[in-house]
């Protein structure tokens, strides 16, 4: 079974929970957080909550998963990209990435953004609380090119050293999710008063707000014009920032989009969705879920509720 729960903080030093609590049977082979679940049993809590005011151009949300796998099962969970990075805590076991047939080397670890879908290998039960970080917002916190991040799930340690150890031992020290999200704000805010550079990032930031409005539909050359850029200075520091080309955000973009639409308008047959989300016609769409995926739009639609955290409003 699936338990959802949004969690919304009052303000910084304050958090109420059980405020929605939703169990959803219909979602048994689903999940929020653009994963999709294809075999196994398993019961899974998932809390979500939106950041404080003052963080909330550079986090889009936390949330957290207690997962408990029957004994002797597994379950494969398929990652799409979401156009979204984050930075994960893990406890208990891990999970193996399928395609590399290896384990996390980590409890902590940055997850990029990625070009195309990738499946983890769940065996055991398992907890995961998480920063999901708005597209360019990683960047702020973290003193490395987001290009450094793409297709990659960096170890925390790697980057913060000593302070790693420290800061996964303060998050799993905490019992429940909003003394996780309290203790994580409390460490984001201090990291952001040490910024002082803020005009790349507010530059960014109003071309990544008009891409998103657009629904991705808008040209390299028109968003670089709104930054007063060449195509190639802006394709650097789009980079820099947000950690992928243009080009490529722009797909994701329409992909989360499309599933955006398909929640808003469930009643939109697979061509009205195409044209409806900019695609040249249903094949098109078909291509990009399937590159973006793995799966076709039926499918994808037939075992994943449509949620998309790149539009979800709170």
């Amino acid at each position: 079974m699936l338990v959802i729960k949004t969690v919304i903080p009052k303000h910084r030093d304050s958090c109420f929970s059980d405020i929605v609590s939703l169990a959803l049977d219909a979602f048994l082979q689903t999940q929020m957080k653009n994963m999709i679940f294809f075999a196994g049993t398993k019961s899974m809590s998932i809390l979500l909550s939106k950041p404080s005011a003052v963080l909330s151009d550079f986090v889009k949300q936390y949330w957290f998963i207690d997962s408990v796998v029957s004994d002797d099962a597994r379950y494969m969970q398929r990652i799409v990209p979401s156009g979204l990075p984050e930075l994960m805590f893990f406890q208990g076991s891990r999970p193996s990435v399928v395609e590399s047939g290896r384990n996390l080397e980590s409890d902590a670890v940055i997850s990029g953004h990625h070009k195309s879908f990738f499946d983890f290998q769940i065996t055991d039960s398992f907890s995961l609380f998480a920063v999901t970080f708005q597209p360019h917002g990683l960047r702020v916190f973290f003193d490395v090119p987001g290009s450094e991040f793409q297709n990659n799930k960096v170890p925390l340690r790697l980057l913060l050293k000593e302070e790693a150890s420290e800061i996964e031992e303060r998050i799993a020290s905490e019992t429940d999710f909003c003394g996780k999200v309290n203790w994580i704000e409390t460490y984001l805010l201090k990291q952001l008063r040490k910024r002082s550079e803020w005009y790349e990032f507010k530059r960014l930031d109003y071309c990544l707000g008009g891409l998103i409005r657009k629904k991705g539909l808008i040209s390299v050359e028109e968003l670089a014009s709104q930054a007063f850029l060449s195509r190639k200075q802006f394709e650097r520091k789009f980079s820099d920032f947000v950690g992928t080309s243009p080009k490529l955000y722009l797909r994701i973009v329409r992909f989360q989009n499309a599933i955006h639409q398909k929640a808003v308008n469930p009643h939109l047959n697979m061509t009205e969705l195409a044209y409806g989300c900019g695609f040249y016609d249903q094949s098109h769409m078909v291509n990009e879920f399937k590159k973006l995926s793995g799966l076709t739009p039926k499918e994808y639609f037939s075992v994943c509720e449509p949620v998309s955290d790149l539009y979800r409003v709170y």
